[in-house]
């Protein structure tokens, strides 16, 4: 079930939609959109915040930095009807602030006055998030971005077998464990190729592997680099967790120094957001 949004005059509504993914945002009373939104059905946004809570991906709280968002977007532009219709940017933050509380979601930033303003609201699923991005507040006008998170294809997952074959063959082998935009927890998805990355390490005792993260060139440098640490060392600890040794394994981060495919499509992208077990001497 996905949410509507609904922003009208003083008093602020949610309720819930079955229809496919559609965050439907109304202006709030005394404005209005300048033209029809721009709609993409995939897009890739960064927004530079500083961080007031967990849920920041790699930005750790009370910092600043990037928040990367992926998914269908909707740029509106807004604007007040009359002079008389305007409110201070303030006042336009906070009533879009209590729509995300209202729906069990949250403010991401620190809240500075001219944004932007990025609230994540959970899905009812738990499968992801939407997200509404206020910037460009001057109070008279602001732009409002909206992103629906980009569903994740599950994967048939690799087997033991197939992991040896491919180490054998070329000492290396792609996964495609499944991590939340920005975020280096494994999700539910991701645990049965952990758990055939451990039988793969009980079957062969004196197997040692390399766990290093690749992420798409999306965002900065910087930050892909060590967040695909941070997912590398994430799988690391899950196979540990299965009963290997941790001297039997090591994590690497490469960032997106490596891709595999043309970051320049989505496709590509996908592919060159990946683990990869390489094999130690």
């Amino acid at each position: 079930m996905n949410l509507r949004l609904a922003i009208a005059c003083a008093a602020l509504a949610l309720t819930a939609s079955p229809a496919a993914l559609a965050l439907d945002v109304s202006p709030i009373r005394g404005y209005r959109f300048d033209d029809a939104p721009e709609v993409k059905n995939f897009a890739q946004h960064e927004v530079y915040i500083e961080c007031s809570t967990k849920l920041c991906g790699s930005i750790a709280p009370g910092k600043f930095g990037y928040l990367k968002l992926e998914g269908k977007s909707t740029i509106y532009k807004v604007r007040a009807i009359s002079p008389q219709d305007e409110l201070e940017d303030r006042v336009i933050n906070k009533e879009y602030a209590a729509v995300a509380k209202k729906a069990g979601g949250v403010q991401i930033d620190a809240g500075s006055r001219g944004g932007p303003n990025v609230f994540r609201i959970p899905r009812a699923n738990q499968q992801g998030a939407d997200w509404i991005v206020i910037r460009h507040n001057y109070g008279r006008h602001f732009e409002m971005l909206v992103v629906e998170e980009a569903s994740h294809e599950v994967t048939a997952t690799i087997t033991a077998s197939q992991m040896g074959q491919s180490l054998d063959t070329t000492g290396s082998v792609a996964l495609y464990i499944e991590f939340d935009t920005a975020k280096a927890t494994v999700k539910p998805e991701g645990e049965a190729t952990v758990k055939e990355i451990a039988a793969l390490l009980k079957s062969q005792p004196a197997l040692r592997l390399s766990v290093e993260g690749h992420t798409d060139n999306v965002g900065q440098a910087a930050d892909n680099k060590r967040l695909s640490q941070a997912r590398a060392e994430a799988v690391m600890k899950a196979v540990v967790a299965q009963g290997i040794d941790a001297k039997r394994l090591k994590a690497v981060g490469h960032g997106q120094e490596y891709p595999i495919a043309d970051n320049r499509t989505e496709e590509g992208r996908g592919k060159n957001r990946r683990v990869e077990l390489v094999k130690m001497k």
